[in-house]
């Protein structure tokens, strides 16, 4: 099992799957089966996504009015007015540990803007399509969003955040749908939180539709395998069996089984939807240096948060630097 930011890593060490039933590939999330294809989307399939993790924006009901918002100042606008320190309840909470969280956390806003990091050349050269205006934008949004989160918030992962929106110290945030339990699990003495799921915010004045980070877990077959063709037969066999095991902490990537599993839990249209709108990380064996170079732009911008133009200008060197090692 791979965690598709690995993928392109690994790929040239995978099997590819032949034959697997064109059913089967027209029922799984077209989002999903891009990622486990060498080159993206349109290569070779060398794995099957078997979990289909996306962000929504989750939102307590109970603690708040008003609809979900539609663009990130709605959502700003929102927070602001919910904010309370003296009941110590704040509009926002971001996931700003410096690495990957921060950057999943991040990215989505600078994506919606209509920003990309990295694009492929005709020759397969993967070249810096970084626009440091945009950048500088989703800066500037996420450090509202900062001042909005709970104290320390710029050291918080998915447990903080998470434990933030359960317990009501925050009312909106970016997560995944493995806070569903979270949000449902019983607790003694106390009645569950209301709160609903929602597609992550547009950027306003951005074409470029709202999108949220993609976060699949894929099948594969080492290429030295000596029983491959076995071994894909039962990662088809896994795909069959999803509706079994297919639940809040582990959202399908099949199609026919999100239709079920949304008429028991109308949610999970929600999900399906924001998965199908999703955007993955680069697909590219450089993606931690990358990621590393995002983490030090953001974090540094919201420890001094009037250098937007600072950061996005070192982002620019540390990119074309990391992709000049090719």
């Amino acid at each position: 099992m791979i965690d598709d930011p690995w993928f392109p890593q690994l790929a040239p060490d995978l099997a590819p799957l032949r034959g697997v039933s064109q059913s089967l590939l027209e029922d799984i999330v077209p989002a999903s089966l891009a990622l486990g294809k060498d080159p993206y989307k349109t290569g070779v399939l060398k794995a099957l996504p078997f979990v289909g993790n996306t962000q929504l924006l989750f939102i307590r009901t109970d603690l708040m009015k008003g609809n979900a918002p539609k663009t990130w100042d709605e959502l700003i606008d929102m927070a602001r007015q919910e904010r309370a320190p003296q009941l110590n309840r704040y509009g926002y909470a971001i996931r700003g540990r410096a690495g990957a969280p921060v950057v999943s956390d991040f990215l989505p806003i600078y994506w919606s803007s209509g920003g990309r990091i990295t694009d492929r050349s005709p020759s397969g050269r993967l070249t810096s399509v970084f626009d440091e205006r945009l950048f500088q934008g989703a800066l500037r949004t996420y450090g509202e969003l900062r001042d909005l989160s709970p104290p320390g918030a710029i050291n918080f992962d998915w447990p903080e955040m998470t434990s933030a929106l359960v317990g009501g110290r925050a009312l909106m945030q970016l997560n995944w749908p493995i806070a569903i339990p979270e949000l449902i699990r019983p607790r003694p003495g106390s009645a569950p939180p209301k709160w609903t799921i929602a597609l992550p915010p547009e950027v306003k004045g951005s074409a470029t539709p709202a999108t949220s980070m993609i976060g699949n877990w894929l099948l594969g077959i080492p290429r030295a395998s000596t029983q491959s063709e076995a071994a894909q037969g039962f990662l088809v066999w896994l795909l069959d069996q999803q509706e079994r095991v297919a639940d809040e902490g582990r959202s399908p990537t099949r199609q026919s089984v999100f239709d079920v599993l949304a008429r028991k839990k109308p949610y999970f249209a929600e999900i399906r939807t924001a998965l199908e709108r999703s955007t993955p990380r680069d697909r590219t064996e450089r993606w931690s240096q990358i990621e590393e170079a995002i983490s030090r732009a953001v974090t540094g911008y919201l420890a001094q948060p009037s250098s937007d133009e600072v950061y996005s200008r070192r982002l620019t060197t540390e990119l074309n630097r990391i992709l000049q090692r090719q």
